[in-house]
């Protein structure tokens, strides 16, 4: 089963469907993935404590100013974000 970290609390909605389908840990090393907010920095020397199997940075976030996109690249880590998660809220 792939492991996730999970920086920081996310909705209950979303950590049941994480704990569905993955084993969620409570530190960040030997993740396969990990799901991150905004506030929180994702830098290179953050991807190598994690390890060489993490694949996935998924910002719970619009944007991606919390992480170093070209650290990532360079380790072929995927990065995602939410984009259009505000756009009802902004809205209203």
């Amino acid at each position: 089963m792939k492991k996730v970290f999970v920086t920081d609390p996310i909705p209950e909605a979303g950590m049941k469907l994480l704990r569905g389908k993955y084993k969620l840990v409570k530190k960040p090393e030997g993740a396969d993935a990990v799901v991150s907010l905004l506030t929180f920095k994702i830098d290179g020397a953050f991807m190598d404590r994690v390890g060489k199997q993490l694949k996935i940075v998924a910002n719970y976030a619009v944007g991606f100013n919390n992480i170093d996109l070209g650290a990532a690249k360079k380790r072929g880590i995927l990065v995602t974000n939410t984009p259009g998660v505000l756009t009802d809220t902004v809205a209203e």
